[in-house]
């Protein structure tokens, strides 16, 4: 009784979809917690807390170990940028993360199958809920905005000049149909007539 106890080795495989079920069950209830603070942010008219309600999602797929570099603290959106133009198999994600209790506007990346790649935490969040954009529009808006990241404290008008359909990848169907509405009402309030391209 007293001795070592043996340990038990699953295959990777297995480890890996035990541990991404658990993270699943867990994250359930944090996803319904970000949904409502972007809500609540919404209903107070922050475009980018209704723009990342509306063209974002919550991203369960979690990727628990990957290879790709991490950046320097406190720079999520310069590090999850440079991820995804680094590398063309990842998409930058812009939106809410939890991280231990507290909710962080935060930027990360996604593999092709839709799973997590955290760019600066050294420990994966709790949960996620973003928008995915497209990596030329991405590297057009930071050049134009000089600053990293796509949704700010104040969006920027001109954000509403652009296609949704060009911004944004992952957007197929009710939820395409939901920000074109959105664009369309923001580009009404905004009194926006002409559409840009990059």
């Amino acid at each position: 009784m007293g001795g070592p106890q043996s340990a038990v080795f699953l295959p990777r495989e297995l480890s890996e979809a035990l541990w991404q079920l658990k993270w699943r069950m867990s994250s359930k209830t944090q996803f319904s917690r970000i949904e409502r603070q972007l809500q609540l942010e919404a209903s107070f008219g922050q475009l980018g807390a209704k723009l990342t309600l509306v063209a974002g999602y919550a991203q369960a797929n979690l990727a628990a170990q990957h290879d790709y570099p991490r950046g320097p603290a406190k720079q999520c959106y310069r590090n999850a940028a440079q991820l995804a133009m680094d590398f063309p198999e990842l998409t930058y994600v812009e939106g809410i993360a939890q991280g231990g209790s507290i909710l962080i506007p935060h930027a990360w990346c996604i593999d092709e199958d839709g799973r997590v790649v955290e760019a600066t935490w050294p420990e994966t969040g709790n949960a996620y809920w973003g928008a995915a954009y497209d990596t030329e529009f991405l590297i057009f808006w930071i050049l134009k905005q000089k600053v990293w990241g796509v949704l700010h404290e104040v969006v920027a008008a001109e954000l509403f000049t652009y296609l949704p359909e060009r911004m944004f990848v992952r957007l197929e169907g009710d939820k395409l149909k939901q920000v074109q509405s959105l664009f369309a009402e923001a580009r009404q309030a905004l009194d926006l007539t002409e559409w840009a391209d990059f």
